[in-house]
This record gives structure tokens, C-alpha cells and sequence, in this order.
């Protein structure tokens, strides 16, 4: 009888404004559903969560007609189990670790306000990666590692290879100045060996059972890289 594979936890931001400026934000819908499409496919199962629980709040430019038309997107909007966990997600802070073999974090730029700073994100991490789990995210969702430390105080991400948002695109997107930090500098200065591709091309990097990747474009591909992982362990 093959052994049972634990579900991946997908955690999202319950953040919806860029801080002072108080432009809407939220999470980035295509960055958790063509990341979800993929573990789907692969036969892998998975739980929703945010910070704060509930329905979290999807940055409205993630939500436009072009958006909505991407086949990941389309596919989820029917899917009746994916909107009911959408709209009841679990509460970071009421996670059972135990439960997952995976935690995924999706990126937007609410991601930036309410993950580096999360008891319960930060604990999820530790305990899912010390357990011999896969800790992943994308683009702003690599804020949630930027604080994560292991049981001996060590950053998670020193000497780690990482992608993430970077600086470049922070600077195209006009955030530089809104965002309370920059990723790509936060991860650098708690020990971590960025690796920036060309703004907006897709990124993934893998180091053992830490998958990131750097933008919308890169959600896909660390589905992908999640899922080699859990099933060739």
C-alpha cells in the first residue's frame, strides 16, 4: 500500500492596502492558482490559510479581464472546493504543521505588510522544514522567509540560493518608495544568494527543499519544483 502524501498549505496575505499610500492590494490570484494547477495535476492535494483567516482580500489588479482569462484562473472559478476554501481559509496562527508536507506562499503586495512579521507564518516555516517539508513562494511571497529562522536562531535563508521580486521590478512597478522594505535587500542582508533574472522572466530556484521564484511568470514552475520534490521523496 503506497504511503498517504500529506497536502500542501497554500498561505496568503490578508493585507489589502500598500500602507500609507492606500492603494489596494491583496494577493496575487494567478501566482496561487497556476502554482495550484500544477500540484493539482500532479495528484497532490492542498489546504488555504492567511495570516488572519477568513476571506483574504486579492489585489484588484489580479482580478482584471485579462487576468481572469489565464486557463488557471478560468479553471479555479468553477471549482466549487477551491472558492469555498477561498472564502474559509485557516488562520496562520490555528495551523496544525503536522498536517502538510508542503507551505506555499503566493505572492501581491499586501504579502509585504503582514508576512515577515507573522508569529504563525514564522512558525509554520520552521516547523514544516525542520520536519523534512518543502517551504516555497513566489515573488513578494519570499517576504514570509525574510524573518524565518530555524530552531537554533539561524535566518533559514542564509546561505540559501533564493529568487525573488527584485529590486528592478520593485522600481518598474513605481513601489520602490511604497513598499515598507525592499525583498531583494531584506533577503541579502539576512544571508541569502539572490538570484535576479531580466524583469518579469521566469525564475525558479531550487536548494534542496527551498523552491522560490521570482515574479508572476515563475508561480507555475515552483508548482512544478514542489512537486518533484514531495513526490520523489
Amino acid at each position: 500500500m503506497s504511503k498517504e502524501i500529506k497536502p500542501v498549505l497554500c498561505v496568503l496575505t490578508s493585507n489589502n492596502v500598500k500602507g500609507k499610500s492606500g492603494q489596494p492590494t491583496g494577493y496575487w490570484l494567478s501566482e496561487l492558482t497556476e502554482a495550484l494547477k500544477f500540484l493539482e495535476k500532479s495528484g497532490l492535494q492542498y489546504a488555504l490559510a492567511s495570516v488572519k483567516g477568513g476571506e483574504p482580500p486579492a489585489d484588484p489588479m489580479s482580478l482584471s479581464d485579462e487576468e481572469l482569462k489565464k486557463p488557471a484562473n478560468v479553471h479555479f472559478s468553477t471549482d466549487e472546493m477551491f472558492q469555498h476554501a477561498l472564502k474559509n481559509t485557516i488562520c496562520i496562527d490555528d495551523v496544525d504543521s503536522s498536517k502538510y508536507a508542503a507551505v506555499f506562499f503566493p505572492g501581491g503586495h499586501g504579502t509585504m505588510w503582514d508576512f515577515s512579521d507573522s508569529n504563525g507564518v514564522q512558525r509554520v516555516i520552521r516547523e514544516i522544514y525542520e520536519a523534512g517539508g518543502v517551504v516555497s513562494a513566489v515573488c513578494h511571497g519570499p517576504s514570509s522567509l525574510v524573518n524565518a529562522t530555524l530552531s537554533d536562531g539561524s535566518y533559514l535563508v542564509a546561505g540559501k540560493n533564493v529568487a525573488a521580486f527584485t529590486n528592478s521590478e520593485e522600481a518598474a512597478v513605481q513601489a520602490t518608495n511604497i513598499v515598507p522594505f525592499l525583498l531583494e535587500t531584506a533577503l541579502k542582508n539576512h544571508g541569502a544568494l539572490h538570484h535576479a533574472a531580466p524583469d518579469w522572466a521566469k525564475n525558479v530556484i531550487v536548494d534542496g527543499r527551498l523552491v522560490t521564484g521570482q515574479n508572476p511568470a515563475s508561480a507555475e514552475g515552483v508548482g512544478e519544483e514542489v512537486a518533484k520534490i514531495i513526490l520523489n521523496k
